[in-house]
């Protein structure tokens, strides 16, 4: 068995005893390399995040179950939510310079913040924004991004 902690696998047996957490491997989604595959990385951020139930740890629903909650609740959102910002720090590793420059700090955000992050780094360009000569293609294109 490796030690590389990307290759565990949750093994959830019931019991109050959730620290044993081996072979488990942490999906892989496309490299984010700025503004050219924003929407594609976005894409594929969402499908990954819908498939492992991560959702709520990119769209502002995820909530600590807190300390009056059972140990095993709290013990799988913080393995989630861990799961989650490692997804995503993978994915955004080429770019975290600038990830970096609008105010993400390595340490302190979590998976909700480095995307966050990358959403104002790389935002959809606005009709005024866009000159007049391309206007109606981006109109077209922006009402087709999600």
């Amino acid at each position: 068995m490796s030690n590389n902690p990307a290759n565990y696998k949750v093994v959830d047996d019931d019991s109050d005893d959730d620290d044993a957490f081996i072979n488990f491997t942490v999906p892989a989604i496309i490299k984010l390399k700025g503004e050219s595959n924003l929407a594609e990385w976005k894409e594929a951020v969402r499908c990954c995040f819908s498939l492992y139930r991560l959702t709520k740890f990119i769209d502002h629903t995820a909530v600590h179950p807190g300390p009056e909650a059972p140990r095993k609740k709290r013990l799988r959102f913080e393995r989630n939510a861990s799961i989650a910002d490692t997804i995503i720090r993978a994915s955004v590793e080429p770019v975290m310079d600038v990830m970096t420059s609008y105010g993400w700090k390595d340490g302190r955000d979590d998976a909700q913040g480095l995307y966050d992050t990358v959403i104002k780094a790389w935002p959809k360009p606005t009709a005024l924004e866009v000159p007049l000569v391309f206007k109606d293609t981006w109109l077209a294109v922006l009402a087709n991004v999600t």
